[in-house]
């Protein structure tokens, strides 16, 4: 019984921190100049960080020795705690910077989509996406992957994974009310 209560007091705290990196960096970042995202996003993940450690110094004070859990054990638990935190924070700072390449990549599926036969042509693909160097290098990486087959001078959509990452960014957008180009 008392590690189901440890263990739910060990995500609690880093979800609360990860909660709490959320709301302060958006917010700090709304009130800093563009110039300074670096250093909010870093002073935000070092808060989460602190507020991490010191729920599990206050349990320590609060007396929780009273409740079967020694200093040791608070100690592991605080670890445990940072270490699901950071692994919260890194995916998703990943998610949010990985978004610029996901969105082009996206986007080029997207088009291929809409298309009849969801074929094509480089030309027509320019015509849409105007950043060349970008497209192209995106081309050949989808191609290399498998996600998009050339088929003479058509590209060919051949993927059903990314065709669920599409609905679930569409879904997504949607439900935070980002429109997405067509």
């Amino acid at each position: 019984m008392f590690l189901l209560h440890f263990d739910g007091l060990i995500l609690a705290v880093s979800f609360s921190s990860f909660f709490l990196f959320m709301v302060g960096h958006i917010l700090a970042l709304r009130m800093t100049p563009v110039n300074q995202t670096a250093r909010v996003m870093v002073g935000a993940i070092a808060l989460g960080f602190l507020i991490n450690i010191s729920a599990f110094i206050f349990i320590a004070l609060a007396g929780f020795s009273k409740a079967g859990i020694r200093i040791p054990q608070l100690i592991f638990g605080a670890g445990i705690s940072s270490v699901l935190y950071a692994l919260l924070v890194f995916n998703y700072v990943g998610w949010i910077f990985g978004m610029g390449i996901a969105a082009i990549r996206i986007r080029l599926l997207l088009l291929l989509m809409n298309t009849p036969a969801h074929r094509a042509t480089r030309e027509q693909i320019l015509t849409q996406c105007n950043a060349g160097d970008i497209l192209r290098i995106r081309l050949a990486r989808l191609v290399g992957s498998g996600h998009l087959i050339l088929d003479g001078d058509s590209y060919r959509f051949h993927s059903k994974v990314l065709t669920v990452q599409a609905w679930i960014t569409a879904g997504l957008s949607a439900l935070l009310g980002i429109p997405l180009k067509r």
